[in-house]
C-alpha cells in the first residue's frame, strides 16, 4: 500500500491530526491502520471520477467503509475521497488524499457518519 505515495505527501484523513504528511509512507502506519480492524474492513471506492492530464490527476468519489473495529465497534460509513496523483519516474504516485465526512450544521458539531448515498 504505501508504495503507492510519492516522495512528497500531503494527507487528510478522517482522524487527527489535521494534517499528515510523509510519514504516511512508512509502512508502521498502515499496519496500525490494519491492527485496528478485529478482521479486514470492506473499502469500497464506488465509481470514482478520475481526470488525467499528462503529469497530474486526480480522482473523486464516494468511499464506503465497513467492518468491526478490535474493540467491537461496528463501523458502516461513507465519506467523500479525493487523490492526487503526479506521474514520477516509478509511475503514478498518490501526492495527495483528502477524505471528509460533513457535519451537522445544529451547533452540535457532529460528524454526519450515517448519511447514505
Amino acid at each position: 500500500m504505501v508504495a503507492l505515495y510519492g516522495p512528497q505527501v500531503a494527507s487528510f484523513r478522517l482522524i487527527p491530526p489535521l494534517r499528515y504528511g510523509n510519514e504516511i509512507r512508512d509502512p508502521a502506519d498502515f499496519e496500525s491502520w490494519v491492527r485496528a480492524w478485529a478482521g479486514p474492513p470492506s473499502y469500497d471506492i464506488g465509481e470514482p471520477v478520475i481526470e488525467a492530464g499528462d503529469d497530474v490527476a486526480f480522482s473523486h468519489g464516494l468511499t464506503h467503509v465497513t467492518g468491526t473495529k478490535a474493540d467491537g465497534e461496528r463501523v458502516d460509513m461513507w465519506f467523500r475521497s479525493t487523490i492526487g496523483f503526479r506521474r514520477t519516474a516509478a509511475g503514478w504516485r498518490i501526492t495527495h488524499e483528502h477524505d471528509s465526512t460533513p457535519f451537522y450544521a445544529d451547533g452540535s458539531g457532529r460528524a454526519a457518519t450515517d448519511l447514505r448515498p
